[in-house]
């Protein structure tokens, strides 16, 4: 019996050991007695996926220096949508096809005004509008075997 107490209190002191190791690692640790474990959830990651199930990971939320996004992909596992904040506070939103080619962007200018452009299937810019100090510009241009087009500035 005292065998099996002893080795009782070996397990519950690992236990111990590693339930504080997974703690500190999600922030949830008890500093001092004065300062209590946080009601909520504090983690601290460079990258965190969200899956449902084990090969599908639909949700990528990642922080690099120079920019944090947030990918929206694909069944295949292709990034489809993203959205980005860089370190200067320039946010844009993107969506790619099936072949990664980025066929709506929606996004700020350097002077912080907004700007959309539209592409072909293959990533050109085939439509965009753009704002400035002294109004918009809106702007279409031919597609490859199309007729007509053209370019507007308003």
């Amino acid at each position: 019996m005292a065998d099996e107490l002893n080795q009782l209190r070996r397990e519950v002191a690992r236990l111990r050991q590693e339930l504080d190791h997974v703690l500190r690692v999600i922030g949830q640790e008890e500093k001092l007695p004065q300062q209590p474990r946080p009601p909520f959830l504090l983690l601290d990651a460079e990258v965190i996926s969200i899956r449902h199930s084990s090969d599908k990971m639909p949700i990528l939320l990642k922080a690099e220096e120079g920019y944090a996004c947030i990918y929206l992909n694909d069944n295949d596992g292709r990034a489809r949508g993203l959205f980005q904040v860089d370190d200067e506070g320039s946010a844009r939103f993107e969506i790619w096809n099936k072949n990664q080619e980025v066929v709506v962007s929606i996004g700020e200018t350097k002077d912080g005004a907004g700007e959309i452009f539209v592409a072909s299937a293959d990533g050109k810019p085939r439509a965009g509008l753009k704002a400035h100090e002294l109004g918009g510009i809106v702007s279409a241009g031919r597609c490859a075997g199309e007729a007509g087009g053209g370019n507007r500035d308003r």
